[in-house]
């Protein structure tokens, strides 16, 4: 099993964009692929266990500023052994 994180970036000029993993920066390497052109990052894991959960931050920079954002992943297992256990739930759904 795969997460990727996307991120929509905007800024001018341009910002220059990093991963963290537990605060530890990211390079992409055997199971982690970044990509990004200025207009959006991605981060691909591959090959997930539960040593991928964590907390996960893309920190944008330029000569304005800095703005990061974090996603908290968890890792349960298997996807197979839990898609009958998930439950779903809009972001955006009624309340």
């Amino acid at each position: 099993m795969s997460v990727i994180i996307l991120a929509d970036i905007s800024g001018f000029p341009t910002p220059k964009t990093a991963w963290f993993f537990n605060n530890e920066e990211l390079r992409s390497a055997d199971k982690v692929t970044i990509e990004g052109d200025g207009k959006f990052s991605r981060l691909t894991i591959q090959k997930t266990t539960g040593k991928t959960t964590g907390s996960y931050k893309l920190v944008a920079t330029n000569d304005i500023g800095t703005a990061e954002e974090t996603f908290d992943v968890t890792v349960l297992g298997r996807w197979r052994d839990h898609l009958r256990h998930q439950t779903f739930q809009s972001q955006f759904g009624d309340k």
